[in-house]
């Protein structure tokens, strides 16, 4: 899948690093962030404007990308990746009042 990238197997191994830091970085947060924040709007809007974004970013990227530049939008990507699919299990879970 990765091959296409044109770089070491070391880089690319990098690469999936950084989309699992991102996923599991957001997982450490999600709890802390709903918590403080409460369900609403607020996450689904941040993450239905920053997913797409980042999802055309990646779409882009090509061997000659700086390699940091090739984490830091894989890293995002997964962030918000992972807090929508979060919010979306939290949607019908009934607010404690």
């Amino acid at each position: 899948m990765m091959a296409p990238i044109g770089r070491p197997i070391v880089v690319r191994s990098t690469m999936l690093l950084a989309t699992a830091l991102g996923n599991l970085g957001m997982k450490a947060v999600t709890s802390h962030i709903l918590r403080r924040r409460g369900f609403n709007k607020w996450a689904s809007v941040v993450d239905v404007i920053v997913a797409p974004i980042f999802t055309i970013l990646c779409g882009v990227l090509t061997p000659d990308t700086p390699l940091v530049w090739n984490l830091i939008v894989v890293f995002v990507y997964d962030l918000a990746r992972a807090m929508h699919f979060t919010t979306l299990a939290y949607a019908d879970v009934p607010l404690r009042r």
